[in-house]
């Protein structure tokens, strides 16, 4: 029911009830797990439209609400930008478990700040591995040779359960999916 598959995108404007009826009939399944990667706030890159949904909003307050319910984390991508709307939600919803999707793109400092404010937040690291990120040089957390950035590994061993690592699904590259395996170390 994500906002980046076509078959949903009309539906996240206007169709906030039947939405979460679907997501909730998926759940109901005992099938899945968690929630998402939902894009919530995304910016715009090539062949994905930008997305926009208010954080406060009756579609973000229903998925936190669903996911309470039936005890599932939820997979966020939004943008750092909106980081303060996110913590206003994640406040609001302090027992709900968040998995921020690429670390919301946040520097080491910043990101540290939100892990000590929210103690139910994750950070997913997807994306941040590649030592030559598509939209951003300062993405990477990583240098040209693959090694972790020491304020990421100070960050990281100072809160080891409170992170995990993949590939972002829109990534297949080959040779990002087998650098993973470095991450096992």
């Amino acid at each position: 029911v994500s906002p980046e598959r076509q078959r949903y995108r009309a539906a996240w404007a206007r169709e906030v009830g039947a939405l979460l009826d679907e997501l909730e009939a998926l759940l109901a399944t005992g099938r899945f797990r968690g929630i998402g990667e939902l894009s919530l706030v995304h910016d715009a890159t090539p062949g994905f439209a930008a997305t926009e949904v208010a954080l406060d909003g009756p579609l973000a307050r229903g998925v936190f609400a669903l996911a309470r319910r039936y005890r599932v984390p939820l997979l966020l991508h939004v943008e750092a930008s909106h980081r303060a709307a996110l913590e206003l939600r994640l406040a609001a919803d302090a027992d709900v478990d968040v998995v921020w999707a690429h670390a919301g793109y946040l520097g080491a400092a910043d990101a540290r700040t939100v892990l000590e404010r929210h103690p139910r937040l994750v950070h997913d690291l997807s994306a941040r591995t590649w030592p030559r990120h598509p939209r951003a040089m300062a993405y990477p957390i990583v240098d040209a040779e693959g090694r972790l950035e020491p304020a990421w590994r100070t960050l990281i061993l100072a809160f080891p359960d409170r992170f995990v690592g993949g590939t972002d699904a829109s990534h297949q590259d080959p040779d990002i999916i087998s650098s993973l395996g470095l991450w096992d170390r």
